[in-house]
């Protein structure tokens, strides 16, 4: 197994972990809902989330993703890109569709009712299988402080881990409120 790196950037604020099984992490011990435990916030049940974004790691160089129409609470079109270096991850199935959480972070105008989508899948790594758990917020526009946290694992070794980082090199995501039919 070809190990590719690991990122792990901190920025100076409580982490938020997560777990492959799709089960939501976090936890305060006295279960309240804050920006470092979505597991305690209330769940968003519709609404969609897209995006993009990059930061530069001193290590890897540029790390960035991408996500076009993730829905909560859904399996329907997994689409998630993640590249650094030669290397490119790209999700084909979600394992645990992904959650939407209404965290203290604000996902500002347009009101989409939520601000994090977390969820869990498979895909390729450079054509291998491998797996992803993602966590992305929305942290209101221009989107300077929206935030990821990544974990792509490969014959069970962590291929990439980007851990509550800004897209501080540039990207927005942009949760959107359920359509009216």
């Amino acid at each position: 197994m070809k190990k590719f790196g690991t990122a792990a950037v901190f920025a100076s604020i409580a982490t938020m972990a997560l777990i492959p099984t799709g089960a939501i992490a976090g936890g305060a011990p006295d279960g309240k809902c804050t920006k470092a435990t979505p597991k305690y916030c209330p769940e968003v049940k519709k609404g969609r989330m897209t995006g993009h974004g990059h930061f530069i790691d001193s290590e890897l160089g540029k790390i960035q993703w991408e996500f076009r129409n993730m829905v909560c609470n859904s399996e329907r079109f997994p689409d998630l890109k993640v590249e650094w270096g030669d290397n490119r991850f790209k999700l084909t199935d979600y394992t645990s569709g992904p959650r939407c959480f209404d965290t203290p972070y604000s996902e500002g105008r347009p009101l989409a009712g939520f601000d994090t989508i977390i969820g869990a899948g498979t895909g390729t790594l450079n054509g291998e299988p491998a797996s992803v758990t993602f966590q992305f917020t929305d942290a209101g526009e221009p989107g300077r402080a929206d935030r990821a946290t990544i974990t792509i694992m490969q014959d069970g070794e962590e291929a990439l881990v980007v851990d509550n980082v800004v897209a501080s090199a540039g990207g927005n995501h942009q949760a959107h409120r359920a359509s009216a039919k």
